[in-house]
């Protein structure tokens, strides 16, 4: 009996989601060995990350045309709760994903805060404006 849960997503930018996982605090890890679960199951994975405190991790699927899965065994997990954890990596892979683009536009960030609401403001300014 496989303890995995898989959650679609709709992040389809691999520099970007790795990016999005750095900004909150992970390590992303290669994929070796696999993604751990309970008792020893393991699935396979492009690349995973190991939260603090546990041994087991979450790990990311590529499915072309279609964006990243999520797999990971949330019970074995728990010092990561699977809802926040994803509402956070899309705010950070969203915010990742703007800031390059605008990088890429001559943009770069001066100032970039967050709310107690977890709204986040950044500001940008035109390199050589």
């Amino acid at each position: 009996m496989s303890h995995f849960t898989r959650v679609r997503t709709r992040l389809v930018d691999e520099r970007t989601l790795r990016e999005a996982l750095t900004r909150m605090g992970h390590e992303v890890l290669s994929p070796d060995g696999g993604v751990h679960g309970w008792r020893g199951q393991k699935a396979n994975a492009a690349f995973k990350v190991r939260p603090s405190g546990t041994k087991y991790e979450i790990g990311f699927v590529a499915k072309p045309g279609c964006g990243f899965t999520v797999i990971a065994d949330w019970w074995g997990v728990r010092v990561v709760r699977q809802q926040p954890f994803m509402q956070r990596l899309t705010r950070e892979y969203a915010l990742a994903g703007t800031i390059s683009t605008l990088a890429a536009k001559g943009f770069e960030v001066q100032e970039q805060t967050e709310k107690t609401s977890g709204e986040i403001r950044v500001v940008l300014r035109r390199v050589g404006a």
